[in-house]
């Protein structure tokens, strides 16, 4: 029996010996900055930051750099060794920047194998950088970060309120993934920067130390569109120009494990690049188990954006859309406010059985989340705002993030307070049927003819009769010029 006994301890020891290794190779290193740190790490950064975003699927990475116009062909060596030995070199492309003087360099890695710690160098005009590490997890089922508004600013020259910012965004950041070491990437749902026109607040914006090793998914915002430096500072996968291409940035998706996530920029008034975008994703990703939608305009959000006329306007175009194509969540940013909506579809709540227990089963419709402000810049006004698809707001001064997990079956969406981690929130969703309706029938006049039903309202009778009166004109008339 003793024998036995120290067998099996044996075994257990070997077992957490492994799971400790296992837990070891893909723990990345401390983000975290002292104050007392912060002005001498600023000091060394410029607008050459490299910075990580997500590539087509899971076993992709898109690198971005500034530099001189000088440097070589772009290239990132990858290697599983700190001391990049047996390292594979892939080579990119390069653009110019917002100024003369510099050139902007994406390269995209690829063939990248779950469960790995990697590290990756790059060519930043001195030779290869010094290494720095990165890893991939399961894409089976993942854990995501998702953030908004740390629009850094750079309040006209005050370059400590600046440091300031840039402090609370790297410190609020770095403490959302020091107490959830299994992120996979980080989502933000627009404005990153203040005013969208100088390279200093991207220098802020991608001070976090944490931005070098997770890659950060991001949409454009409104102060984002102030500007066009958006575009110099992401390398997007997927991106869909569509017929009025913007100047900041571009609708785009990507796919992670189960998960297809397309990716507005809701500054674009452009109905039908909407739709065509849409459908073009889902088409191509028909087998994904869960869609997720990301914009900036809260549309049906927590504060007083919510109920302005261009929100109105966007709600017209991006709810017939979720509606449409059956987009299980969509995460929005621009009140500062965290909150959920109702379900909600064809503009109306839908009763969804275990919502209030947050808790639900195979629901119609669609929810939007609001994210709160990232840098300690939360709007607290003197008592929540009350709107009828409005279930449920924090109001705070101290900022909140989210953690999103996602498996084939359920997605969990939990919500923490920056400075301690206590959970303000949580909502589960659960799938017994993961298939979704067959979409390669739908047409952009059914999808307006929905739009313009929202943007109308009690209108809208009157308005289709109008239109159909207009179109019964117009094919008369067009018979008659035929004939």
């Amino acid at each position: 029996m003793k024998k036995l006994l120290s067998i099996f301890l044996a075994v257990g020891l070997v077992l957490s010996s492994f799971s400790f290794v296992a837990i070891a190779q893909t723990a990345l290193p401390d983000f975290e900055v002292a104050w007392e740190e912060w002005d001498s790490y600023f000091n060394e950064l410029d607008n050459t930051l490299i910075s990580l975003t997500l590539g087509a699927d899971e076993t992709q990475v898109n690198f971005n750099w500034h530099s001189d116009l000088a440097l070589g062909k772009p290239a990132v060596r990858i290697s599983t060794s700190a001391d990049m030995s047996d390292y594979t070199e892939f080579e990119g492309l390069f653009t110019f920047a917002e100024t003369m003087e510099q050139r902007v360099n994406r390269v995209t890695v690829t063939g990248l194998e779950e469960n790995t710690y990697y590290y990756y160098s790059y060519e930043d005009g001195s030779g290869f950088s010094e290494p720095a590490p990165f890893r991939t997890l399961s894409s089976d089922s993942f854990k995501v970060i998702y953030v908004s508004d740390n629009q850094n600013n750079h309040h006209d020259g005050d370059e400590v309120a600046a440091r300031l910012m840039s402090y609370n965004w790297q410190s609020n950041l770095s403490n959302a993934l020091s107490a959830n070491k299994d992120i996979s990437f980080i989502l933000s749902a627009g404005d990153q920067t203040q005013n969208g026109d100088n390279s200093e607040e991207w220098i802020h914006a991608l001070a976090p130390k944490a931005l070098r090793s997770v890659p950060f998914a991001t949409t454009v915002g409104n102060h984002d569109n102030k500007g066009t430096t958006y575009r110099h500072y992401v390398n997007n996968p997927n991106t869909y120009y569509g017929n009025t291409p913007s100047l900041t940035g571009n609708n785009y998706w990507f796919r992670h494990g189960d998960v297809l996530f397309m990716i507005f920029n809701s500054t674009n008034p452009n109905l039908h690049d909407h739709f065509n975008f849409t459908k073009n994703a889902v088409m191509e990703n028909n087998d994904a188990k869960w869609r997720v939608g990301m914009l900036h305009h809260d549309i049906y959000g927590t504060g007083h954006h919510a109920a302005e006329n261009d929100n109105h306007l966007l709600k017209s175009m991006i709810a017939p859309i979720a509606d449409m194509f059956e987009f299980d969540i969509v995460l929005t940013g621009h009140e500062h406010i965290y909150g959920r909506s109702f379900y909600m579809y064809e503009n109306k709540i839908v009763d969804v059985e275990g919502y209030d227990n947050g808790n639900v089963c195979d629901p119609q419709g669609t929810i939007y989340f609001t994210a709160s402000g990232a840098s300690n810049n939360n709007r607290v006004p003197d008592e929540p705002y009350s709107y009828d698809w409005l279930a449920f707001s924090v109001i705070d001064k101290i900022s909140l993030y989210s953690t999103i997990e996602f498996d084939s079956n359920s997605l969990t969406l939990e919500t923490f307070f920056t400075d301690n981690n206590a959970k303000a929130d949580e909502f589960n969703i659960t799938k017994t049927d993961t298939t979704f309706s067959d979409i390669s029938d739908v047409t952009f006049g059914e999808y307006f003819d929905n739009a313009l039903e929202i943007l109308t309202g009690d209108y809208y009778i009157i308005v289709n009769v109008v239109m159909t009166v207009l179109k019964t004109v117009y094919s008369l008339f067009g018979s008659l010029v035929l004939s």
